[in-house]
């Protein structure tokens, strides 16, 4: 029996060709596939993590001034710390304060000066506004011109400055049973007079010889009181001044004893002239 004879060898060629062309379809629709996919899983990883990523703050590049003075009125004005003058006009910003207490003082022509006590901490960014009280202005009860002070002699240039009048003395207070009068060495800056319950010293010595009086200090008294066992105790005035102690500023009728060390004090008044005043007892 006769076997069926098979397709022309001719055809098989073309069925290879299509066979590869079909794979080499697959292959590249499975590359493009895993291109696309590998892309996708890497944008999804930086979205990630930028989430994660906390943005860094901006920086402005502005240091915070330590101490900041806002005066009403803006100018013709004296800002002072310390008894040094720094400023004529509002506001002042000051960036190189050291921390710690200091005095500010501010006055103008016509209005009424302020004194302020002023303490920074280290860092602190410390705002201080102050406005100004004017003046009453000065009217002559007869509706004329205003009274005018009465002139006053001007000493010769070179000549000291005069001594204040001594204040009258006042009773005498004896001293405390067991105690004696007390010496004390007193040295003022700037130079000035000294009196001991209403005498005039020729030197910077002083001697207390009443248990109760007064000490006048280059025109500003200053009451005292010896305690027994010899302990010299002042009391601080009232005079609306900045008082200091060794450094740290103290309230008026505060009382500083004078007891084996010596003291220093230290006075700013309402126009920001300053006062030291070292005491020493003389044994």
């Amino acid at each position: 029996m006769k076997k069926k004879p098979g397709p022309p060898l001719k055809s098989r060629p073309y069925r290879c060709l299509w066979l590869w062309a079909a794979a080499m379809a697959v292959a590249a629709c499975g590359c493009d596939g895993a291109h696309k996919l590998t892309a996708r899983l890497r944008a999804h990883k930086q979205a990630n993590s930028a989430r994660s990523t906390p943005p860094a703050p901006a920086s402005t590049g502005v240091i915070a001034p330590t101490l900041e003075v806002r005066v009403v009125p803006e100018a013709g004005i004296s800002v002072l710390i310390d008894g040094q003058r720094v400023a004529d006009t509002s506001p002042w910003i000051s960036t190189d304060l050291t921390a710690g207490p200091h005095v500010l003082h501010v006055r103008a022509m016509g209005y009424h000066s302020v004194t302020l006590p002023v303490e920074r901490a280290p860092g602190q960014h410390l705002t201080v506004p102050v406005a100004l009280r004017p003046r009453p202005p000065t009217v002559a009860l007869d509706g004329g011109a205003p009274p005018q002070a009465a002139p006053q002699s001007v000493p010769s240039q070179g000549a000291p400055p005069a001594a204040p009048a001594p204040r009258p003395r006042a009773a005498t207070v004896p001293l405390p049973a067991g105690s004696r009068a007390m010496l004390l060495h007193i040295e003022l800056s700037p130079p000035g007079p000294l009196a001991a319950d209403g005498e005039a010293t020729a030197g910077p010595q002083v001697r207390l010889a009443q248990g109760k009086g007064e000490l006048t200090l280059a025109g500003v008294t200053v009451p005292y009181r010896i305690y027994p066992g010899h302990v010299l105790e002042l009391t601080v005035p009232h005079d609306q001044a900045a008082w200091f102690r060794d450094g740290s500023q103290v309230k008026a009728t505060s009382r500083l004893r004078l007891e084996g060390r010596p003291m220093l004090v230290r006075r700013i008044d309402r126009n920001g002239a300053s006062l030291e005043v070292t005491l020493r007892r003389l044994e």
